[in-house]
């Protein structure tokens, strides 16, 4: 890999800094005679055009799919910060500059060549992996991402599977599991092995997929998955001429609606922390890309008040045109849980076993349907980084001139004003939750009581008098298992 010599050097001083020689200033250092023209010292015997690869530091998403193509080998799901990041170095003087590129003369010239030959096969690689449509068909792809309704939008359109198709949408089938979520199409496309760490698009699968659309009387191939956001590269490659859906949603509430998951689903401990600032990193991830491989990005805003329509639903069946006679159950998916819900699943995230996790999560989502909504984040703190957002927007207008500009200053301005209050103290009482747990479902609640032994200290107080079990309490267990095993034993005789 290549970076630009001006780039190397600092880097390589950066590193010369952290050693023990004797100190240099940053122009003693690029002067010392074996830091200039290193590329041409490597590879003065050797004829680029002949060579089968030399990546771009500054050109990492084509030197990636081309180191790909040239090994063979599957390139994994990358970091977006290493694909996008650029080298973090200080501004040059015009001076060091013009020195640097005087010394360095000949390696800029290699850079060059090694520049135009990549641009060139970049090329041609896009060609080469451009996934070809019949006239008449399109492809809409819906990458999230993650925490903007992407479990609702694929629950209604499972439900709508073959209605769907009846309007020439061809939207493949997936299961749901009983929380009514699912990864959408993501196998359709991904190769994804947890236990190597393995995750790339499959170009033998999208080929399939797309030959088996062709063959439909469907028009349109509709594709929904957030853990699309993360293959976007290889996607924007292989489907260059679709429609890619990208929802934006305010930074705080994506941050909430994490951590809710991280507790809910990941098993965190630890309290909801906010950054010292924030920004909408996910829209200028997907600006960046979007521009590097100039793809179409329909850009919608996850704000009940932005809706088309007035729901999430109603905004995402105007993307994909279909008409408003669907099915539309109106079901709340993988919404958050209550405050006290969230820190009594944290505590239980310290102790219990995965299966009483599972079942714990169920019943906490039903307990937090009808809870108001709180906030983990201050009224102050939410203004504060207001006019920090403000400012990013205006820079992601910038880089996406398709942007709605009002429309993200309508959404920070909505967040500030509506957000569900807060209130420290609802996420540490866990009295009224504990005693409901314990009237519904008393079995749960028991198997907690015994997992929570070496834990209950760690129990808020008031909570704890609550966690006790009575001679009640455990008689109703008693009947309670009982009852259990006799359904069991009449679901067995007649299964």
């Amino acid at each position: 890999m290549l970076g630009l010599p001006e780039i190397r050097l600092q880097l390589a001083y950066r590193d010369y800094q952290k050693s023990n020689q004797p100190d240099l200033s940053f122009r003693e250092f690029y002067h010392k005679e074996n830091q200039q023209n290193v590329y041409a010292n490597l590879l003065a015997p050797l004829d680029i055009e002949q060579l089968g690869f030399v990546g771009l530091l500054e050109k990492m998403i084509p030197s990636m799919f081309l180191a790909e193509d040239w090994t063979g080998l599957k390139a994994n799901r990358q970091n977006y910060d290493v694909l996008l990041g650029q080298n973090k170095v200080a501004p040059l003087s015009p001076e060091d500059r013009d020195e640097i590129r005087r010394l360095n003369s000949d390696d800029y010239d290699i850079y060059q060549k090694v520049e135009t030959r990549q641009a060139a096969q970049w090329q041609a690689l896009l060609a080469r992996k451009k996934i070809h449509l019949e006239n008449g068909k399109k492809v809409i792809i819906h990458v999230g991402p993650p925490k903007t309704g992407t479990s609702a939008i694929q629950y209604w359109l499972a439900k709508n599977h073959k209605a769907l198709l009846n309007q020439g949408v061809f939207y493949p089938g997936h299961q749901l599991d009983d929380n009514k979520i699912s990864s959408g199409n993501f196998q359709r496309l991904i190769h994804h092995d947890a236990a190597n760490k393995q995750s790339y698009l499959d170009e033998a699968r999208a080929r399939e997929l797309v030959d088996e659309f062709t063959q439909s009387k469907a028009h349109t191939l509709l594709l929904s998955s957030e853990h699309f956001f993360y293959h976007m590269p290889a996607l924007f490659m292989y489907f260059p001429m679709a429609t890619f859906v990208f929802y934006v949603r305010h930074p705080f509430s994506t941050l909430e609606s994490s951590y809710h998951q991280q507790v809910k689903r990941h098993g965190r401990t630890s309290a909801f922390n906010l950054p010292k600032t924030a920004k909408f990193q996910q829209l200028e991830i997907i600006g960046r890309l979007a521009k590097t491989f100039s793809v179409n990005v329909c850009f919608r805003y996850y704000d009940e008040q932005l809706f088309n329509g007035g729901t999430l639903v109603n905004d995402f069946r105007d993307v994909i045109s279909v008409d408003a006679d669907l099915v539309d159950e109106r079901k709340r998916v993988n919404s958050k849980y209550a405050l006290d819900a969230l820190g009594f699943m944290r505590w239980c995230n310290g102790f219990a076993s995965a299966d009483v996790l599972a079942e714990l999560d169920r019943w906490l989502q039903a307990y937090s349907e009808d809870k108001e909504p709180r906030s983990l984040i201050t009224p102050e703190q939410r203004v504060a980084l207001t006019s920090v957002m403000r400012a990013h927007a205006q820079k992601m207008h910038q880089l996406l001139p398709g942007l709605n500009i009002e429309s993200l200053y309508q959404m920070l301005e909505n967040y500030t004003n509506n957000s569900a209050s807060y209130d420290a103290s609802v996420g540490c009482d866990f009295t009224g939750l504990v005693k409901a747990l314990k009237k519904q479902n008393i079995l749960l609640a028991k198997r907690i009581y015994c997992q929570a032994q070496d834990n209950k200290e760690s129990m808020p107080s008031s909570a704890a008098q609550q966690f006790t079990f009575s001679t009640g309490d455990e008689m109703r267990c008693t009947v309670q298992s009982y009852i259990c095993k006799l359904q069991y034993q009449i679901k067995r005789l007649f299964s």
